[in-house]
């Protein structure tokens, strides 16, 4: 689902109750700066899922189907940054396409307890200037940030770096995940999958759920909603052939299934994009 976000440099907090879920995958058309100060949850990116605690910051960019779900039984709070990638081109102008790059790559980066007021204090100054303080609040916001990715940039790009990244821990699941990506244009199942990782599918099931925050089939037709996306953008392909394409039988229900996940159908999205 293309979540409605404004395209300028913006900045949203929110505070959240135990056992908290977004109800859709969702992605952006600007890039996401992500960090939780307080609570734990799942968070996936495209075919990667990753389980975070307070301190830790994640790069969502343009494009990137995610979803975050709130695990622990206390509340959750965290900081989002929008920013358009227009915002990077001083970083491509001092620093090269290397290190912009890297940013984007090594998405999710713990943040030691030492620094982590460092942080927060950068995105109350962002918050702060945003408000419009005067004529110098939209620049001094924007410094702040390049500061605080600087500032990430740095200690990522070192051997003893403060910050370390993290690995899904689940590797069945993670395996599971990696073969829907490959294979949703097929006529994938539960049971299908379960019989080819060895696991029962009430199993496969709850796992899957438990270490992804999505139940089975939302997971693979939000995969295949992005792949359709895709389609629509870049190919002048017919809606019945991406349907095929995408692991749909029926193009009828494959609209609905589209208009359900975007807000919109596959005609009106790819006319207004």
């Amino acid at each position: 689902m293309l979540t409605k976000i404004p395209k300028e440099f913006s900045t949203e907090r929110s505070r959240h109750g135990p056992s908290y879920a977004m109800k859709n995958l969702h992605f952006h058309q600007v890039n996401e700066f992500f960090f939780l100060q307080e609570g734990e949850c799942t968070v996936q990116i495209d075919n990667d899922i990753y389980r975070i605690s307070a301190g830790t910051f994640i790069m969502i960019p343009d494009g990137c189907l995610h979803k975050t779900t709130y695990l622990s039984p206390n509340y959750h709070e965290r900081v989002l940054v929008y920013f358009p990638n227009l915002e990077m081109n001083w970083f491509l102008k001092e620093l090269g396409q290397d290190n912009i790059d890297l940013i984007f790559k090594e998405k999710v980066i713990k943040i030691p307890a030492k620094r982590v007021s460092y942080i927060n204090n950068l995105l109350e100054q962002i918050n702060y200037e945003l408000n419009g303080v005067d004529e110098m609040s939209t620049a001094m916001a924007k410094a702040y940030f390049y500061e605080l990715l600087l500032f990430i940039m740095r200690c990522d790009k070192y051997s003893d770096s403060i910050v370390q990244k993290l690995n899904v821990s689940n590797l069945v699941i993670q395996s599971v995940i990696d073969y829907i990506c490959k294979y949703y244009y097929n006529n994938i199942s539960l049971a299908d999958v379960a019989i080819e990782f060895g696991m029962s599918e009430s199993s496969l099931s709850k796992k899957f759920k438990t270490f992804s925050g999505f139940r089975f089939k939302e997971y693979l037709i939000g995969v295949r909603m992005k792949a359709a996306e895709n389609y629509l953008l870049n190919t002048d392909k017919s809606i019945t052939d991406i349907s095929d394409l995408c692991g749909f039988n029926d193009s009828n229900f494959f609209g609905d299934s589209f208009k359900k996940f975007t807000g919109v159908s596959p005609n009106n999205f790819r006319k207004r994009i």
